[in-house]
């Protein structure tokens, strides 16, 4: 399975050196996907936009779509999301909603960020399968 790795700070920014350790961090984990890895920080406060105080990162073992197109974090439409699991009914909730997004593409990735999209929280009650998530 898939790797994932967050980092949140209520006060401040982190410092560089934080940030550095973080992707060390998700670097100790390539283990667990060795397909991809991406990282993301972002600033979630009113501050200076340069400066972030939340961190995605992400190692991918693409089992069901091997396109580049659904590593992570992913972002659709101003979210952003990193996931490790398997939804195992993702495609008949695709089918669900198939006529209000445009998939991009096959994966259940995509699935479950337009499911929150579509649903909020309550999405988590239509998935059937092992999965761990952090959308921002």
């Amino acid at each position: 399975m898939c790797g994932i790795f967050g980092a949140f700070r209520r006060h401040g920014a982190f410092r560089d050196e934080e940030l550095n350790s973080f992707q060390n961090a998700c670097d100790v984990i390539a283990h667990r996907g060795p397909d991809s890895s991406g990282v993301q920080s972002f600033n979630t406060s009113q501050g200076d936009e340069n400066q972030s105080n939340l961190f995605f990162g992400h190692r991918r073992l693409a089992i069901l779509d091997l396109d580049a197109a659904s590593n992570q974090p992913f972002e659709r439409d101003g979210l952003s999301m990193i996931f490790n699991g398997e939804v195992f009914n993702f495609k008949e909730l695709r089918d669900e909603m198939a006529g209000d997004y445009a998939f991009t593409t096959t994966s259940d990735t995509e699935v479950i960020l337009r499911a929150y999209q579509k649903y909020g929280t309550a999405c988590f009650g239509k998935f059937n399968g092992m999965w761990a998530l952090a959308i921002y």
